[in-house]
């Protein structure tokens, strides 16, 4: 998520300087992967916000583990897990709502606060999903809630069990799936596949105008009355 937007994997955005500084680096503000998720889930923090009823929202990162032995670590001295809770189900973080300190605790909030990091690692997209449907089944406040999963990737799932597998799972727990493959190159017909196994949608994003696009038709497709 750190590489430009051309689709083509190392290929880092204008003033990052190429592998391996650019690995140690934080991702472009404004001309990074990263930095067009921001601006889609922005677009998607302000619909749902609108919604009369709020909710309740979670986000699960993953990558791969990033472990002392690692080239990755040896550049940047980080270490990291396969996948991260950056926020924990809640439905008081749309829109950038205030918690009960005055503090500002938003969905958009914890995006950015990822973009201030490093991004390491491979794409063990089957241990983020199967984190996802962990903290779903976890929550146990909205029993009758339409628990639902939005799986974004700008590439090709290379470590862990085939994520396929764990769609079939949700479909037996009754989550739906929607994917969203991020640029030439990203995962294809997986994608389209854990979307149909759960009756999910699929989006194919081909630039950052069409992710912001994808984010948008989801929030107004979730299961929500929105306030137009």
């Amino acid at each position: 998520m750190a590489f430009d937007l051309s689709g083509v994997d190392w290929k880092y955005p204008p003033g990052i300087p190429g592998y391996p500084v650019g690995i140690t680096l934080p991702p472009h503000a404004t001309l990074s992967r990263w930095a067009a998720l921001m601006k889609a889930v922005d677009a998607f923090d302000e619909i749902i916000g609108r919604a009369n009823f709020q909710p309740r929202v979670g986000i699960v990162t993953w990558s791969s583990e990033i472990t002392r032995n690692s080239v990755e670590y040896l550049l940047t001295k980080v270490t990291s897990a396969v996948t991260a809770r950056d926020l924990e189900l809640t439905d008081t973080v749309i829109n950038g709502l205030l918690n009960g300190n005055g503090k500002k605790k938003g969905l958009k909030k914890k995006i950015e606060a990822r973009a201030s990091n490093v991004m390491l690692g491979a794409t063990n997209m089957s241990a983020g999903l199967t984190e996802a449907l962990r903290m779903l089944e976890q929550d146990t406040s909205k029993p009758l809630a339409k628990k639902t999963i939005v799986l974004m990737t700008d590439g090709l799932w290379n470590q862990g069990s085939d994520p396929v597998e764990v769609a079939r799972t949700a479909r037996g727990r009754g989550i739906v799936i929607h994917t969203i493959t991020f640029l030439p190159g990203a995962q294809q017909n997986e994608m389209v596949e854990i979307a149909t196994i759960t009756g999910g949608r699929h989006y194919f994003a081909q630039n950052a105008a069409e992710l912001e696009a994808a984010f948008r038709d989801l929030a107004y497709a979730m299961p929500v009355l929105l306030t137009q």
